[in-house]
C-alpha cells in the first residue's frame, strides 16, 4: 500500500474520506522522526504535543478504524496490483487540474487510497475535463495571436519572422524545461498549451498577411 498522506494534512484528508464514495476508504500516514520539531527544528512540521493532539482527534472519530497493515490486508479485499495502478494513474492525472475550480472538488480524493473502480471511474472523468479545459485553452491561445497579429504584425519582414520562430523557440524551451523530469502539473500543462496556441496563431496569422499582400 502507498504512503497517501503526511500528519500535517491528515486531518483535511479524513474529513475527505467522509466524503468519499468508496465504501472502504484507506488512509496511509507517513511520518519520521525528523518531522517532529523537537527532534529537528530545521525539517521539524509538528510538536510532540500536536501529535499526541491529533492522535486524540483521530481516535475521537467513530467512523474511522485504525489499524496495522497486516490487519488491513485481511480487512479490506481489494488491495490488488490493479488498484494500485488506478490510483497511481488518478493521481497524476488530477495533477493537471487546477485547484482553483471549487466545483470540481467532487473529482479530489487526494490523501485517500481509491478503490481500484472509483479510481478508474474518476480518472475517465478527469480525462473528460482535462481534455475540455486545455481545449478550450489551446482555442483561445490561438484566436487572440491571430487576430492581434493581423493587427500588430507588419507584412513580412524581420519583426515578424522574430514572432514566429521566437514563438516556437520559446515552446520548445519551456517544454523542455516543465518535461525534464517527466513529471506535469497543471501550471507546466497550461504554459505549453498557451505557447503552442500562441505558435499556432501566429504563424496563421503571419501567412494570412502574406497572403494578403500577395
Amino acid at each position: 500500500m502507498p504512503a497517501t498522506c503526511d500528519l500535517l494534512h491528515l486531518r483535511n484528508v479524513i474529513k475527505s474520506a467522509k466524503l468519499d464514495p468508496d465504501i472502504q476508504p484507506v488512509i496511509v500516514a507517513l511520518f519520521h522522526q525528523y518531522d517532529f520539531l523537537e527532534i529537528n527544528r530545521e525539517r521539524g512540521k509538528l510538536t510532540y504535543q500536536d501529535f499526541l493532539e491529533l492522535l486524540d482527534w483521530v481516535t475521537s472519530q467513530k467512523d474511522i478504524h485504525i489499524r496495522t497493515i497486516d490487519q488491513t490486508t485481511n480487512v479490506i479485499d481489494d488491495l490488488s496490483a490493479s488498484r494500485y495502478i488506478n490510483y497511481n494513474s488518478y493521481r497524476k492525472l488530477s495533477y493537471l487540474i487546477p485547484p482553483i475550480l471549487p466545483s470540481l472538488s467532487k473529482l479530489y480524493f487526494n490523501g485517500i487510497y481509491l478503490s481500484s473502480n472509483t479510481a478508474h471511474n474518476i480518472k475517465i472523468k478527469c480525462w473528460i475535463l482535462i481534455l475540455a479545459l486545455y481545449l478550450t485553452i489551446l482555442m483561445v491561445s490561438i484566436i487572440i495571436p491571430f487576430f492581434g497579429g493581423s493587427i500588430v504584425l507588419p507584412d513580412g519582414g524581420l519583426l515578424t519572422s522574430l514572432f514566429r520562430y521566437g514563438s516556437i523557440a520559446l515552446l520548445v524551451f519551456f517544454s523542455s524545461y516543465v518535461l525534464r523530469d517527466l513529471e506535469l502539473g497543471y501550471k507546466g500543462a497550461m504554459v505549453i498549451v498557451v505557447l503552442l496556441g500562441a505558435s499556432i496563431g501566429i504563424w496563421r496569422s503571419s501567412l494570412k498577411t502574406k497572403n494578403n499582400a500577395i
